[in-house]
């Protein structure tokens, strides 16, 4: 017990009574006047982690923590050895959050090097950017058991211990709930209509149907946003009325049944049947359609002219075919390839920074470029296909040649429509919509 004399022993006495802390308080005292109160200032280095929470009744005064915000007790006759110890063990002191790391460059006449301002993170959200890496970028679960990996870790931070590829399997399961809830929450809160596009497909391997549904909406800051809210198999039978079903099914659980603006389907006959369906059934639940439903279905506008542009190809199938052959032989052939474009730049002047293309046989535009670039090298093409006995069958006359330039022409037109309706940060509906 200290005696009632400790009130007139030195600053320098009550140093010593608080012998736990080694960060000690220093106290600013002044003599108080008739009817005043001594005033005490508090210059312990903990109160730069601390706030003080005043109270009228000064045996209730307490402590708030600035990073966990922990209420404790303080007391003027309890000290702040509590307080520091508390500060020692607290983890949101000890690890930042993630969103405070700074990259921060350091400029000078030679070279620019980046440097970490605040090398610490927060455990936490280190965990849910590791399984955001592994989800999105389609890995293993047992990436993060792998040794590489692991090594990684240690160096960009030493203290985060790295979880089991059960744990992050786990995680992804939880982080997929919270962004699936967000989504509906979203949905739910558009604004206007919702429109969406649907397709459907078979895996050549395992005979499985796929569908897939995709939402799209403009938000509250005008901006165009998309989700998938549905992805998996189907049950068969696979027919338009089974379809139907699952769409209409998708769209009640999310509670959107009430906002559809339009579909965008390709051109076959079982949307038709599925389209049919889906209105007659949001029409019997009261649902009112936009514009009475007649802009209810969209044809998929690239699925349209994919169809005109596989029938144009047909025409020259023998020739792409020659093309393509010989676009085979010089990417196989390496020393071929660099003797054709060292005459490609020499004798003929060509940009020999430009390359002869393939083509995806599923991909019309894909076949064009390659087209493109074989009318770029014509000179050259003849020039070294008439001198190889391996290539010369390949030699193209003036009649296909003609057709090339042709089709060329003609799928030219194609390519330069679909790349201005491919455009994503730009609205395009008012190139078809043109007011009055």
């Amino acid at each position: 017990m200290k005696s009632s004399n400790s009130k007139k022993r030195p600053i320098e006495a009550l140093h010593q009574d608080n012998d736990e802390d080694d960060e000690v308080a220093v106290l600013e005292t002044s003599v108080p006047q008739h009817g005043e109160s001594k005033v005490v200032a508090c210059r312990s280095l903990v109160w730069k982690d601390m706030e003080r929470l005043e109270s009228t009744d000064k045996s209730e005064t307490k402590a708030r923590c600035v990073h966990c915000k922990a209420i404790l007790t303080a007391k003027f006759k309890s000290g702040t050895s509590h307080l520091k110890r508390h500060l020692d063990k607290c983890l949101t002191k000890n690890n930042v959050s993630i969103k405070k790391i700074l990259i921060g460059a350091q400029h000078n006449s030679r070279e620019q090097t980046m440097t970490l301002k605040d090398p610490k993170v927060d455990p936490q959200a280190l965990r849910k950017a590791i399984c955001m890496y592994v989800v999105s970028g389609a890995h293993s679960f047992s990436t993060v058991e792998e040794p590489s990996f692991k090594h990684m870790i240690s160096v960009a931070c030493p203290s985060y211990k790295v979880l089991s590829r059960h744990t992050i399997r786990r995680d992804a399961l939880k982080y997929y709930e919270e962004e699936r809830k967000a989504v509906m929450s979203d949905l739910q809160n558009a604004m206007g209509r919702i429109n969406f596009t649907s397709d459907n497909w078979r895996n050549d391997h395992t005979q499985d149907e796929y569908i897939c549904i995709t939402a799209h909406w403009i938000d509250t800051n005008w901006k165009l946003q998309k989700r998938i809210i549905r992805f998996g198999t189907s049950t068969p039978p696979f027919d338009g009325l089974n379809i139907a079903e699952d769409v209409s099914l998708c769209l009640s659980k999310r509670k959107i049944d009430g906002k559809v603006g339009c579909f965008t389907l390709d051109n076959v006959t079982y949307n038709n049947v599925m389209i049919g369906q889906i209105k007659r059934q949001l029409v019997r639940n009261g649902k009112q359609l936009l514009f009475s439903g007649d802009f209810f279905q969209i044809r998929c506008w690239f699925h349209i002219i994919n169809l005109i542009v596989q029938s144009g190809l047909k025409l020259i199938d023998k020739v792409v075919e020659k093309i393509r052959a010989i676009g085979k032989h010089f990417r196989y052939s390496i020393p071929k390839k660099k003797k054709f474009y060292e005459i490609a730049q020499k004798t003929y002047h060509l940009d020999g920074r430009k390359r002869i293309r393939g083509d995806c046989c599923v991909r019309w535009n894909s076949t064009f470029l390659m087209l493109d670039r074989a009318l770029y090298f014509r000179p050259a093409i003849d020039h070294f296909v008439e001198k190889d006995s391996e290539l010369k069958i390949y030699l193209l006359d003036d009649v296909e040649r003609g057709k090339v330039s042709v089709i060329h022409n003609f799928l030219k037109v194609f390519y330069n429509v679909t790349k201005e309706f491919s455009t994503s940060k730009t609205p395009t509906a008012n190139i078809y919509f043109k007011g009055d």
